[in-house]
């Protein structure tokens, strides 16, 4: 049990600061104390008496394990049918096209739980159980009725994409990765938003020429016809890991990370470009900035991450590829310019350059 005994408010000598542990057993403490029944004595400052003590479980209690559900068994591995209840709470039946095993989870309606039954569903007892044959059939049938109805039938969502012809850069290797990732994506809306997404860089933003016989890729932001640092490194990493066996790819990451490099070069402290490296900035915003503005500079705003982000890109990319092509004489310029930059930014007093 927990005994518990009270003495008189006053600092216990143990807690007096610089008081030294007197040595073999401990003397009567006249603060609060209890017991276990161990022998072993707890005990806390007369001062905090209006606090609960905390009583720990015993060393020699076994943790419980949380109770975990146990799943159906998977007895049937063709396409999914569920059941969901429309405005009236009749079980519906849909066919999803994911292979994946069939279960029912129905729930009917409060006002006909003990009268009629809604048709199509289970018995109560047999909520939440693995569809056998006779209710896969007429579950099947269902979806037959359904079908011929507008109300059940799956929306029809008109890609955003452009037409094939009016798209900057295709690349087969992300059409062939945006069609196997949709084939597992089940809800349709969801797979449509990512059919619009996940091209829409290649389709919208890029545009890649050669320069000096070189790979030469820019990468607008999207609704400004520049080029940020920052934004054209993240808008292509999604494309990364189809780099090493899609040679459209390696291209335009060779013309971006050669094209970013020249940017740096120009003013390692400006965040935004022009496409033509002698054009002044068209961005309103910045015609007032009271700094440098030097050609082909947009947007002259610096942060540490404006040169983070091409180091990063530059990374993945020989991660991805193995590939060395990219990183020649300028590429080095580059990166020691941006080292620089970063060493100038250390100082602690005094003005930057």
């Amino acid at each position: 049990g927990l005994a518990r005994t009270a003495g008189p408010r006053r600092t216990p000598r143990l807690h007096r600061p610089g008081a030294a542990r007197p040595a073999g057993r401990l003397p009567p403490y006249r603060g609060e104390a209890w017991s276990n029944g161990t022998g072993r004595v707890h005990a806390r400052p007369a001062e905090h008496e209006h606090r609960r003590p905390r009583r720990s479980p015993p060393r020699h209690a076994r943790r419980v394990p949380p109770l975990r559900r146990r799943r159906p068994a998977r007895r049937w591995r063709g396409p999914m049918v569920r059941l969901r209840r429309d405005g009236r709470g009749y079980g519906v039946a849909e066919m999803s096209r994911q292979a994946t095993p069939v279960f029912l989870h129905t729930q009917e309606p409060r006002a006909t739980r003990d009268t009629a039954r809604a048709p199509g569903l289970l018995p109560p007892q047999n909520h939440d159980k693995t569809l056998d044959r006779r209710h896969f059939i007429a579950a099947g049938a269902a979806i037959a009725a359904s079908a011929a109805n507008p109300a059940y039938a799956a929306p029809q969502l008109p890609t955003k994409r452009p037409a094939v012809k009016d798209r900057r850069f295709t690349s087969p290797a992300v059409e062939r990765e945006l069609a196997r990732v949709s084939s597992q994506i089940a809800d349709p809306k969801l797979r449509w938003m990512f059919g619009n997404c996940y091209p829409n860089t290649l389709d919208t933003t890029v545009k890649l020429t050669t320069q000096n016989g070189q790979p030469d890729a820019f990468v607008i932001t999207g609704d400004i016809p520049c080029l940020w640092l920052r934004d054209s490194s993240a808008q292509v990493k999604p494309y990364l890991h189809l780099a090493k066996n899609a040679p459209e790819l390696r291209r335009l990451f060779h013309g971006l990370i050669a094209r970013q490099s020249r940017c740096i070069l120009i003013d390692p402290y400006a965040n935004a470009f022009m496409e033509d490296s002698t054009a002044k900035s068209n961005l309103e915003w910045s015609q007032a900035d009271e700094t440098l503005m030097k050609p082909g500079v947009a947007e002259r705003k610096w942060e540490i991450d404006w040169l983070c982000y091409p180091m990063r890109l530059a990374h993945g990319y020989w991660r991805a590829t193995g590939d060395a092509a990219p990183f020649d004489a300028t590429w080095a310029e580059a990166a020691r310019a941006s080292i620089r930059t970063f060493r100038e930014q250390q100082r602690k007093q005094g003005p930057g350059p």
